[in-house]
């Protein structure tokens, strides 16, 4: 699906996934390059080229090249500069499309502020990542930054399977029969044209789709959480079954359609093996 869409729209970057860390205090530079190098050996992932054969993506595997994270000084930036001149820089690096076919699967930059405070930029592609890589990434990457420091072994198990024993599993999964009764019967009941939502909107759509659009952030005070969670626990369903409820709610009120399509998106480690395994492990359901 993802690799459908680069090809739709080459020079994307909307499943660029950019992060950022301000890492306060003293850094050993050189252990953080050697942990990163070490992280991406550990996850195959991360090495793995894209390209196409008779018009179908194959990917494959490279060996690790050591690298080195690029390093941006702007402990010469005054005080009063550095946070537009970081988020500047970072904007640019987010912006900047990742080359697939080039094995370029994440992108990283270290900016230095001062001796004890750098900020640490780490951008992979939606292809080889999903959003519970990020804590895997990061648990590794501390452990094996720790490990360096102290010249010893990472206190980390070998991995029992890489990504690619995954897709295989997956592969044979989707030429079983049971697939196929499961497909016939979700084709046949969500068959039904479902127009466009009627939105009252205060500018009309676009003739032509893009991304120009914007996030509106709230929290919910404790009172509702609680509310909310007691309302789950009543009906044995979890928060999301009843967020979704409500939000759907809310769509049909304000257009006056009963038929809604809401897209989300669900993690699919269901193995337990594959709960430390970098990768795309997640589908959208409809």
């Amino acid at each position: 699906r993802i690799w459908a869409h680069e090809q739709m729209q080459p020079d994307t970057i909307l499943y660029q996934l950019p992060a950022a860390w301000r890492l306060d205090g003293a850094l050993d530079v050189g252990a953080l390059n050697r942990a990163l190098n070490k992280t991406v050996i550990r996850h195959e992932i991360l090495r793995s080229r894209f390209s196409t054969n008779d018009g179908s993506p194959v990917q494959q595997f490279v060996e690790h090249q050591e690298f080195e994270i690029p390093m941006v000084d702007l402990s010469g930036t005054a005080a009063d500069k550095i946070d537009d001149e970081l988020r500047r820089q970072v904007l640019s690096l987010r912006d900047t499309p990742l080359n697939l076919f080039d094995g370029q699967n994440f992108r990283t930059h270290l900016f230095r502020i001062s001796s004890d405070d750098h900020l640490f930029f780490f951008m992979p592609h939606h292809l080889v990542w999903d959003g519970w890589c990020f804590d895997i990434f990061l648990r590794d990457l501390s452990a094996l930054y720790r490990a360096v420091c102290e010249g010893i072994e990472a206190p980390l198990p070998a991995l029992e399977f890489q990504y690619v024993d995954y897709a295989q599993w997956h592969r044979d999964w989707l030429g079983t029969a049971f697939l196929e009764r499961e497909l016939s019967f979700w084709k046949d009941n969500l068959s039904i044209d479902t127009p466009p939502l009627a939105l009252p909107l205060d500018k009309s759509r676009p003739a032509l789709f893009n991304h120009a659009g914007d996030c509106v952030e709230f929290e919910l005070d404790s009172a509702l959480c609680k509310a909310l969670k007691t309302f789950a626990e009543k009906h044995h369903c979890t928060h999301f079954a009843v967020l979704l409820t409500a939000w759907q709610c809310f769509l049909m009120r304000i257009t006056g359609q009963t038929d809604i399509v809401v897209g989300a998106p669900v993690q699919a480690r269901h193995q337990p093996a594959v709960s430390d395994v970098i990768g795309c492990f997640v589908n959208t359901l409809c």
